[in-house]
C-alpha cells in the first residue's frame, strides 16, 4: 500500500518542501518545552546523583571558585566543572532550586532535539530529521537526563553536534543533497573531511571532555573512525568494480554458515589490518583532535592539577574513569546484554519499532540503498557507544543515552519509509505487537503501581492514571494500523510518547516526592540551632541533607566517634542515623541528647532520626515544619 497521498509533506507546495526547516524547529521546541520543562522543578532533588552535583555547584558559587568542584566541604573529583558552570548560571538567575538546578539539562536536551533534526534532514531528508526529533524527545529515558541535574544531557548534546559538523562537512554539493535548504536527497560523503571541518569538530569534542573527561571525545571519534573503515573500505571495492561487502561468487542462497563466517572474519581482519587501520586513523588528524583538548579543556585540567597537587587529576582519571571500566563501582552491575534490554526499556514508547528498524536499516544496508551511507553511520553510533560501554564493568541506562539521537534517526527512518511506502517493511504484525505491549503496560501501571505505592508509603495509592495513556493509544493506535492508515497509528504513537513521559515524571511522581524528607531534617537543624550547627551522620548520610540544610556534616564511622562528636561540641551538635542503629548508640549519647525529628526513611521500611539537644523552639517530630 502506498500512502504518499495521505502525507502532508508530499502534498505541500514546493517552496514548503524547500524551507520546512523552521516551522519543524518551531515544533520541535515546542514539544521539548512541554515534555522537558512541565513542572521541572515540582520534585525536590532525587539522591544521589542530583544532590551531590546540585550541592557541589553550590559550593563552588558559595567559595567563589570556578576551578575546583568540592562537596561537602571535600575534593569532589567526579567530574569536571562545565556542567557546575551552567547550574551555577542558572543558580544567579532563579535562585539555589531544583528548577535551576536542573534548567540546563532541559535546554540542553531541546538543543539536542534540533541538532538531530539536522542529523536526520542531511543524511536523509527533512521528514526523517523531523521524526528523529518527535522519536527522540519521546524516549523516556531522554525524557530522564532531560529532567535532571546530571550531566548526560550536556555531553549528549556535544557528542551529537561534533557528528554533525562531520557529516555537514563531507556533504556531497551535487545530487540531492545540493543546497543548505533543499538538502533533500541522501547524504552523498565527500571523504575525507577538511581540516577545518575536523578542527571545528574536534572543538565540540574538547568541550564535550569538560562535561565527562574523556568519554567527550573518544567515543564520538571511535563512532566516525569506525565509519570511515567501513565506507572507505566499500569506496576501494567499487574502483575495482568489486561487490560492496566481499568477493563472494557463491549465491547468498548457496553459502553455507562456514562460508559466511569465514567471509565475514575475513572482512572483519580487512577492516582492522594494522596498516589500513592506521591509515584511516591518521586521516582523521589526530594531532588536530590532541591541539583541540590542549587549548580548549587543557587550561582547566592543568589548572585544577596544581591547585589540588594532581590529587583531583588522579582521583578523576584512575578512579573515575579507569576504575569504573575495570570493576563495578555502586553496585552498579549487570550483564553483557544490559544495554540492549536498557535500550527497549529507555526507547519506551518507541521501542516497538527496534526490531523493525533493524531489519529495515540491513535490508538497506544489503540491499546498497541510496541512503546507505546514513544508515550506515547510524549503526556505527549506535553499535560503537553500546559495545564500549558492554565491556566496562559499571553500567548505569544513562551511559548509552548519547546513542540515542542515532537510535531516534533510526526509527524515523523506517517511519519515513512506511509513510512513503508500507511494502519496505511490513507494518502491521509489528504495530500489532505494540499495542498489545501498550496494553501490558497499562494494566501494570492499573494494578503494579497502586499495589507497590501502598507496600512503600504506609497504605497510599500511587497514581494509577498513567495507564490511561497507553490504554487509550493502543486502542486508537489499533484502529488506525487495522485500516491501513498508517500516519494516523504513527501520529498516535507519538502523541502518547509526548504525553508519558511528563506525566510519569512531572506529575506522576508528586505523591511520591511527597515523602522525601531530607529538607525536612535540615528545616529542624537550623530551628533548634542557637549557633552554628555541627551535623554528623552515622551509617545514613543522604546526599540530599547538604543540599537542603546548607551545613556540611561528617560521616562518623564508629559509636566513640558519635560520643567524641557530642563532646566537642557541647551546644549545636546534631547526629542523623536511622532508628535501627539508635538503640545501639544509647550508651554513647550524653543523656541530654534526644530525638528532635524522626521521619520514615524513604523507599525503606525504616525511619531516619534527628538527634540533638532540646531547644525553646522544639516541636513534635514530625510536626508543624512540613514545607507545603
Amino acid at each position: 500500500m502506498d500512502v504518499r497521498s495521505s502525507d502532508p509533506l508530499n502534498n505541500a507546495p514546493a517552496a514548503v518542501l524547500r524551507h520546512p526547516r523552521w516551522g519543524h524547529y518551531i515544533v520541535l521546541v515546542a514539544v521539548g518545552l512541554f515534555v522537558f520543562v512541565t513542572n521541572l522543578g515540582g520534585t525536590r532533588l532525587w539522591d544521589v546523583d542530583e544532590a551531590i552535583f546540585s550541592e557541589a555547584a553550590v559550593e563552588m558559587m558559595q567559595r567563589g571558585d570556578w576551578i575546583t568542584p568540592y562537596y561537602n566541604g571535600h575534593l569532589f573529583a567526579h567530574k569536571p566543572p562545565l556542567m557546575y558552570w551552567c547550574q551555577i548560571a542558572a543558580f544567579q538567575v532563579f535562585g539555589t532550586t531544583e528548577f535551576a538546578a536542573r534548567l540546563f539539562s532541559a535546554l540542553f536536551c531541546i538543543g539536542t532535539l534540533l541538532v538531530t533534526y539536522e542529523l536526520g534532514r542531511t543524511l536523509f531528508n527533512p521528514r526523517t530529521g523531523f521524526w528523529a526529533g518527535i522519536v527522540l524527545a519521546g524516549c523516556i529515558n531522554f525524557v530522564v537526563i532531560a529532567r535532571a541535574a546530571t550531566p548526560d544531557a550536556h555531553l549528549t548534546f556535544f557528542c551529537t553536534l561534533a557528528l554533525l559538523i562531520l557529516v555537514r562537512g563531507t556533504r556531497s554539493t551535487s545530487g540531492g543533497s545540493a543546497g543548505a535548504d533543499q538538502n533533500a536527497g541522501p547524504w552523498l560523503p565527500v571523504l575525507p573531511p577538511s581540516w577545518s571541518t575536523y578542527a571545528l569538530s574536534y572543538a565540540v569534542m574538547a568541550v564535550a571532555t569538560l562535561v565527562k573527561g574523556p568519554v567527550g571525545i573518544i567515543l564520538p571519534m571511535a563512532v566516525w573512525g569506525m565509519f570511515l573503515l567501513i565506507e572507505q573500505q566499500a569506496a576501494d571495492r567499487r574502483l575495482l568494480g568489486l561487490p560492496l561487502n566481499s568477493d563472494r561468487t557463491i549465491p547468498a542462497a548457496g553459502r553455507t554458515f562456514l562460508q559466511t563466517t569465514w567471509e565475514s572474519c575475513k572482512w572483519f581482519l580487512q577492516l582492522f589490518w594494522p596498516t589500513y587501520f592506521l591509515r584511516t586513523v591518521w586521516r582523521m588528524r589526530p594531532l588536530t583532535a590532541i591541539v583541540a583538548v590542549v587549548l580548549i579543556a587543557g587550561p582547566w585540567y592543568v589548572l585544577v592539577g596544581q591547585r589540588t597537587n594532581g590529587e583531583f587529576l588522579r582521583e578523576f582519571f584512575f578512579v573515575q574513569n579507569v576504575g569504573r571500566a575495570s570493576y563495578a563501582m555502586d553496585s552498579h552491575q549487570g550483564p553483557f546484554f544490559y544495554y540492549l534490554l536498557a535500550v527497549c526499556v529507555g526507547t519506551f514508547p518507541w521501542c516497538i519499532l527496534v526490531w523493525p528498524s533493524i531489519v529495515h536499516l540491513a535490508r538497506s544496508l544489503r540491499n546498497n540503498d541510496p541512503a546507505r551511507a546514513g544508515f550506515l553511520l547510524v549503526c556505527c553510533w549506535t553499535c560503537v557507544w553500546i559495545g564500549c560501554f558492554s565491556l566496562v564493568a559499571t553500567k548505569l541506562a544513562s551511559y548509552i543515552v548519547p546513542a540515542y539521537p542515532a537510535i531516534a534517526i533510526g526509527f524515523a527512518a523506517l517511519v519515513d519509509s512506511w509513510l512513503r511506502d508500507t511494502s519496505t517493511v511490513p507494518y502491521r504484525p509489528w504495530l500489532r505487537r505494540g499495542w498489545v505491549t501498550f496494553a501490558v503496560v497499562a494494566v501494570a501501571a492499573f494494578i503494579g503501581v497502586p499495589i507497590t505505592t501502598r507496600i512503600l508509603f504506609y497504605g497510599e495509592l500511587g497514581p494509577a492514571f498513567l495507564g490511561l495513556i497507553p490504554l487509550v493509544g493502543a486502542i486508537i493506535g489499533w484502529q488506525f494500523s487495522e485500516r491501513g492508515q498508517i500516519r494516523g497509528a504513527i501520529s498516535t504513537l507519538a502523541v502518547v510518547s509526548v504525553l508519558f513521559g511528563p506525566a510519569t515524571l512531572g506529575l506522576a511522581v508528586l505523591p511520591i516526592d511527597a515523602h522525601k524528607n531530607t529538607h525536612l531534617l535540615g528545616e529542624s537543624i537550623h530551628q533548634h540551632a542557637k549557633g552554628t550547627a555541627h551535623v554528623a551522620t552515622y551509617k545514613y548520610s543522604p546526599p540530599s541533607l547538604v543540599f537542603y540544610s546548607q551545613i556540611p556534616f561528617d560521616r562518623l564511622r564508629n559509636r566513640d566517634s558519635v560520643a567524641e562528636h557530642f563532646r566537642n561540641h557541647p551546644h549545636d551538635a546534631f547526629l542523623v542515623t536511622s532508628d535501627k542503629h539508635l538503640e545501639s548508640l544509647k550508651p554513647y549519647l550524653p543523656k541530654d541528647i534526644t530525638t528532635l525529628r524522626q521521619e520514615r526513611l524513604f523507599l525503606k521500611l525504616e525511619n531516619v532520626v534527628l538527634l540533638g539537644r532540646a531547644s525553646s523552639q522544639q516541636t513534635k517530630a514530625g510536626g508543624d515544619t512540613r514545607r507545603h
